[in-house]
């Protein structure tokens, strides 16, 4: 073996060993070895490109190979990928457009550019990128799997932002203090449950009873959402977690104020969202 084939015989010896094991050492032996080696330099790149701290000698090494011999399509593919990394989306995708260019007719490239569109959240341009690897090249699994997690992640964007709209509407219902209005986001049927500071009351009639019951006792009160997560576990489900902050002036008594959560799973049912449970924690322990 050559001084280069030993080098490779110890990474694959290593590896071997340590699926973890970071290649850097013998990665940059072989560059001394073979300064001007294109595949050499990207191996060197590719695995300095792991740690944030040597990413910007990974890009710098690319930047050198695409440089040495222009024509070496993956170089741009590999810059594209550390570039995401850093969050550097717009030059990320010149990276992927350039690696595109240079293979129009592969599957790999579009993969790659469908993987940019995912890190910036543009799903539907991301399951065109997929499906358009898998018309070049049937047998790239890998997009297929990848083209279903963007339409999936469509379908949750959508779901999110139409009961976003609700859970607002919720609020303002609530601060309006019409409590017809605030009742009619609940669910009457037997799946309700509503959780007060560790009371249960699992009864609708009962739930609007205390509401309008506990209006009778306010002039007035305020909740302000803080903050706020909408996680979609499946397509007819939404769970809204929220930090608020409450005000009330109660008809006796003097105006006070708290901090809470309130979280609310919401259900599509027969077509409309409807809250089947939520859980009111007031004050909030932070």
């Amino acid at each position: 073996m050559n001084k280069g084939e030993k080098v490779l015989k110890q990474f694959a010896v290593n590896v071997k060993a340590d699926k973890k094991y970071n290649a850097i050492p013998e990665m940059r032996q072989l560059v001394k070895l073979y300064p001007k080696n294109i595949f050499a330099k990207t191996m060197l790149a590719y695995n300095l490109g792991g740690e944030k701290e040597t990413r910007p000698e990974a890009l710098s090494i690319l930047d050198e190979c695409a440089k040495l011999n222009p024509n070496v399509a993956s170089i741009h593919n590999i810059k594209g990928y550390l570039l995401l990394s850093d969050k550097e989306f717009d030059k990320a995708k010149v990276a992927f457009d350039k690696y595109i260019e240079m293979a129009p007719d592969k599957a790999n490239p579009y993969d790659s550019k469908g993987d940019y569109f995912m890190a910036v959240n543009a799903y539907n341009e991301a399951a065109k990128s997929y499906k358009k690897a898998c018309e070049i090249n049937d047998e790239f699994t890998m997009s297929k799997t990848k083209a279903k997690e963007a339409k999936w992640m469509m379908k949750r964007e959508k779901v999110a932002s139409e009961v976003k709209v609700l859970a607002d509407q919720l609020v303002a219902d609530y601060n309006s203090m019409d409590m017809a209005k605030y009742t009619k986001h609940y669910f009457r049927g037997p799946e309700f449950c509503f959780v007060l500071n560790g009371k249960t009351t699992e009864s609708y009639s009962d739930f609007t009873k205390s509401v309008f019951d506990n209006r009778e006792k306010y002039k007035e009160w305020k909740v302000e959402v803080l903050d706020e997560t909408i996680q979609i576990p499946a397509e007819n489900i939404a769970v809204v977690s929220q930090v608020f902050s409450y005000s009330g002036t109660p008809i006796e008594g003097e105006t006070w104020g708290v901090k809470g959560n309130f979280t609310t799973v919401w259900r599509n049912i027969d077509g409309n969202w409807k809250v089947v449970e939520a859980i009111n924690t007031n004050p909030l322990k932070e």
